[in-house]
C-alpha cells in the first residue's frame, strides 16, 4: 500500500513544504540516508530543527513525491524501488541534490546496464529531449564513462537532425561531452548497417 506522505503519522512528522504543499517524512529515516537530512532535521542551531519543517523551493512537489516513493518502505513494510524513464532523471537530480549517495549508486549501476536500458530507452515513445535531460542528469551526478557511453548510444539511435538540433539548446558544458558521443555510436551504427 503506497503511503500518503501528504499527512502526518507517528513516525512521519518532519514537513517539508514545496509549492506550498506539505509532506511529511520521518526525518529519523531519512537521516540515516542522508548527511543533508542529517544536519537538516538534527542540528540544534539550525531554525529547521527547531520548527520541524523546511521550505524547499528549487525541488518540484512531483519530483519529492516520487524520490520518497522510491526510497521509502510502504505501509506493508516493502520497498517498491521502480526506475523507469519517467523518474530516472528526477532520481539522479535529487540523489545529488539531497546527498542520497546509495540512490546515486543505484540509479548509476541501472544506467551501467546496458540490458536493462535498452528495455526501457529502445521503446519509441522516449524523446529525444527526455533522453537528453537523463544524460545531462547524468553528467552532472559524474557517473561512470561506461554509464554515459551506454546512454549516449541510445542517443545515437534517435533521430540525428533532431538529436543535433537538441544538442544546440543545451549549456556548452555538456554539448561538448554528449556531442562526441553520439557522433561516434552514430558512426559505429552506420558501419555496422553498411557492413550487413
Amino acid at each position: 500500500m503506497v503511503i500518503d506522505f501528504t499527512q502526518p503519522s507517528q513516525l512521519r512528522q518532519f514537513e517539508i513544504i514545496i509549492e506550498e504543499k506539505s509532506l511529511f517524512v520521518n526525518q529519523h529515516y531519512l537521516a540515516e540516508l542522508s548527511p543533508y537530512f542529517l544536519a537538516l532535521c538534527f542540528t540544534p542551531e539550525f531554525q529547521e530543527t527547531r520548527e520541524g519543517k523546511v521550505e524547499i523551493t528549487d525541488i518540484s512537489f512531483d519530483d519529492m513525491l516520487e524520490l520518497l516513493q522510491h526510497i521509502c518502505p510502504d505501509d506493508d513494510f516493502i520497498m517498491r524501488s521502480n526506475i523507469s524513464v519517467d523518474n530516472f532523471a528526477a532520481l539522479t537530480h535529487l540523489s545529488q541534490r539531497l546527498l542520497l549517495t546509495n540512490l546515486r549508486r543505484e540509479v548509476e549501476r541501472y544506467a551501467s546496464t546496458e540490458a536493462s536500458i535498452e528495455t526501457w530507452l529502445s521503446a519509441d515513445s522516449v524523446s529525444v529531449s527526455q533522453l537528453l535531460e537523463i544524460i545531462i542528469e547524468a553528467i552532472s551526478a559524474h557517473f561512470s564513462n561506461e554509464a554515459l557511453n551506454i546512454l549516449c548510444k541510445q542517443l545515437a539511435k534517435k533521430d540525428e537532425s533532431e538529436v543535433n538540433e537538441l544538442l544546440t539548446k543545451i549549456p556548452q558544458e555538456f554539448r561538448t561531452i554528449i556531442e562526441p558521443k553520439f557522433q561516434h555510436f552514430q558512426q559505429s551504427i552506420i558501419f555496422l548497417i553498411e557492413k550487413d
